[in-house]
């Protein structure tokens, strides 16, 4: 037994007593109208449109927002950015890179002090290293120690 949906117009077999299609009864539960523009649907997970949202953001058009309680800032083709269009880096790494004076090493990590994932204070921030291979020959530990001496000594000097 065929029946039409009350909401669409389309003919659909129920498979019990619906007035609704199925595809307009999901339609019903899954999306909602923007409470702000009055016009937009959006997936009930969401509380407005996308195009509202980006208009309310306190931090929209300007550079940085957080992901996961790191602070992100736009810095085109940095060789550590991320994200969907690749242009974005945490703001950490910026000001450790700007306190040192050159880039990151890949080993190289940058430590909240206190734990607040957005204070980038560079007094909260401390550089923390990879230790050397494990395995590693004594006069290999030796001229790995003096490359780490040498390339750190400049960062003491500051402290």
């Amino acid at each position: 037994m065929m029946r039409t949906c009350s909401s669409c117009g389309r003919e659909f077999k129920p498979s019990s007593g619906h007035k609704d299609c199925p595809s307009c009864r999901y339609h019903r539960t899954k999306t909602a109208i923007c409470h702000i523009c009055k016009q937009q649907k959006h997936s009930t997970k969401y509380k407005n449109c996308k195009k509202c949202t980006n208009k309310i953001r306190a931090d929209y058009g300007t550079g940085r927002y957080l992901k996961s309680g790191y602070v992100m800032i736009f810095a085109k083709n940095h060789p550590r950015a991320t994200g969907s269009r690749g242009n974005y880096v945490f703001e950490h790494i910026l000001v450790m890179e700007k306190y040192l004076g050159r880039y990151l090493l890949p080993e190289e990590k940058v430590h909240h002090k206190n734990g607040i994932k957005d204070d980038n204070s560079i007094h909260n921030l401390e550089l923390w290293i990879k230790p050397q291979p494990t395995g590693i020959r004594a006069s290999d530990a030796l001229v790995w120690a003096g490359k780490i001496t040498k390339l750190y000594q400049p960062i003491k000097d500051k402290l």
